[in-house]
């Protein structure tokens, strides 16, 4: 099975959502090398998890996958979505990370949210 976390923009200043986030993320690293049979993914924007990368130690079967960060268009987009249903079914475009999950064939994506 192949598995995504998302990891949300979320900063270390915020406090517990950050922090909540990050104890998820270091676990599935952690525990990624106890499962070989599936394959780990941690999707996010590159200026969420650039710095981050860093200072975790992937296995294997553990891939970092970056989007560019959404531009107005992108927000917006969602935002009409989200906001009215009947948009939804116009607007076929799909967000970055939609397009990142879709092109590495994830069968799960989980987005990690502290609130």
């Amino acid at each position: 099975m192949r598995i995504g976390a998302y990891f949300g923009n979320t900063k270390p200043e915020v406090g517990g959502g950050f922090t909540f986030q990050d104890e998820i993320l270091r676990a599935l690293v952690r525990q990624a090398v106890n499962a070989p049979q599936h394959d780990f993914f941690v999707l996010g924007t590159s200026s969420s998890l650039n710095d981050y990368i860093s200072s975790l130690r992937p296995s294997s079967n553990l891939s970092f996958l970056l989007s560019k960060d959404p531009d107005l268009f992108d927000r917006a987009n969602e935002w009409l979505k989200r906001g009215f249903l009947i948009l939804s079914k116009v607007l076929k475009s799909q967000g970055p990370l939609e397009v990142l999950a879709k092109k590495n064939k994830l069968d799960l994506v989980w987005f990690i949210a502290g609130g």
